[in-house]
């Protein structure tokens, strides 16, 4: 049993790793990101990015930003992905976004 843990363990790892075929990135994100990216005057504005291989729920990570610059946040910040990554498949509650403050921001909703 702790044989079959430890493998799977690497396995994880290992696919969310990125490879070695992966370009540099910033990955993960600072946090908070730059101001630019995430000012907001509205909730509309803002959109979700899930930044990594895998999405949130299955160990990537996700950050909210304004629509206007989800380009350059997923060029400059997104994970590289090999063509070996697998990701789990737990499933999650949808993404709330929210514009507080002049801030994109985002928390789990509920099922």
């Amino acid at each position: 049993m702790r044989k079959t843990t430890m493998t799977l363990l690497s396995m994880l790892l290992f696919a969310c790793g990125g490879g070695d075929d992966a370009a540099p990135s910033e990955y993960p994100p600072p946090m908070p990101l730059d101001a630019q990216y995430t000012a907001c005057g509205d909730v509309s504005e803002c959109e979700v990015l899930e930044l990594g291989c895998c999405d949130a729920c299955n160990g990537g990570t996700a950050v909210a930003v304004h629509k206007e610059h989800a380009a350059d946040v997923m060029e400059r910040h997104s994970e590289r992905c090999g063509a070996s990554t697998a990701c789990t498949s737990i499933g999650c509650a949808p993404w709330e976004l929210s514009c507080e403050q002049g801030v994109c921001g985002l928390q789990r909703g509920s099922f």
